[in-house]
């Protein structure tokens, strides 16, 4: 029976402007594996470790799990989720909040000081992401940000260390996978300029790189 790979991603796997899909390390990953192994994505704009869909996952039941998130865990936010709730009812509001934050979104994520998931959260469900039975699990941590990043949002170097540190933690406890992917890279070098943090060419070049030498590991272990 062959082996199934569930790929779990937000945008950085996904295709951008700047990326074509031919050129994402999950297309490149697909498109190696296709006669090797059952491949399974998720790959979501915008996901966030509270979206992970475990129900769908203990049914699939995966061999392996590779796993792309945490961005949006760890960035601070501009604005709290009540008020974007608000803001959806009233749009001429929205619209003004929005030109507001794009001016000064580092100030308003210094006074907000908040995360969409904070850190307890994300380690919780980070560990129940290991705890699952008979599957071998790989995190890919947090892409180091570029400067754009770093000059758009208060503390981002830290928070990204911060939760980078969760997938250190219980790769070390659970005897699970955290990918050398960012080892002696520069950011801006692998990132797009004009967001600072989602992955150009290079980028995802070294993704699939590192994911491609750990599942054929796996595979031949496998055997």
């Amino acid at each position: 029976m062959q082996k199934r790979i569930l790929i779990i991603t937000d945008s950085l796997g996904c295709p951008r402007q700047q990326v074509p899909p031919s050129e994402t390390w999950t297309e490149k990953f697909m498109s190696k594996y296709k006669e090797k192994v059952l491949v399974y994505t998720y790959c979501v704009y915008g996901l966030r470790s509270t979206d992970i869909p475990f129900n769908w996952i203990y049914n699939l039941k995966p061999d392996i799990i590779v796993c792309q998130f945490g961005i949006c865990d760890a960035c601070r936010r501009a604005c709290p989720e009540t008020l974007l709730k608000v803001f959806e009812r009233f749009r001429k509001i929205g619209k003004l909040y929005q030109h507001f934050a794009s001016k000064y979104h580092f100030y308003l994520t210094k006074i907000w000081n908040m995360h969409y998931t904070d850190i307890g959260t994300f380690e919780d469900l980070v560990k129940k992401l290991c705890l699952i039975h008979k599957t071998h699990i790989a995190f890919i941590p947090i892409a180091p940000p570029g400067d754009y990043l770093i000059r758009k949002t208060y503390g981002v170097v830290s928070d990204v260390k911060e939760y980078n540190h969760i997938f250190l933690k219980f790769s070390k406890r659970y005897n699970v996978s955290l990918l050398p992917v960012y080892d002696g890279v520069k950011a801006d070098d692998i990132v797009i300029s004009e967001d600072g943090h989602h992955l150009n060419e290079k980028g995802n070049e070294s993704v699939y790189n590192a994911v491609s030498k750990y599942i054929d590991e796996q595979i031949c272990s496998m055997v």
